[in-house]
């Protein structure tokens, strides 16, 4: 058995592609595209004056809340492109 597949069986439930596929697809989602490297990248979270901010490198997203921030840093340290975010902001806090 290779390292990814022990892995994958250790987290089961908790393997990042699965609650993405069982817990935020099925949902009704909006699209969202990060343009950020697809490597493993260092994902920031600003609160400045106009709002909150994930900055990747020197890029920096506009958010519209902490929660959503915090949602979208997970996917951006990851190096994913397009993501899809709930529309229900209130489930937004428990996946990220």
């Amino acid at each position: 058995m290779d390292i990814g597949t022990g892995i994958r069986e250790q987290l089961a439930a908790d393997w990042i592609p699965q609650i993405y596929a069982e817990k935020i697809r099925m949902q009704r989602t909006r699209a969202c595209q990060l343009e950020v490297p697809e490597r493993e990248n260092k994902a920031d979270i600003l609160h400045t004056l106009l709002g909150i901010e994930l900055k990747v490198g020197s890029t920096r997203f506009s958010c519209p809340d902490l929660a959503t921030a915090r949602y979208l840093q997970v996917f951006a340290r990851l190096g994913c492109r397009n993501i899809a975010i709930p529309y229900d902001i209130t489930k937004i806090s428990a996946l990220a």
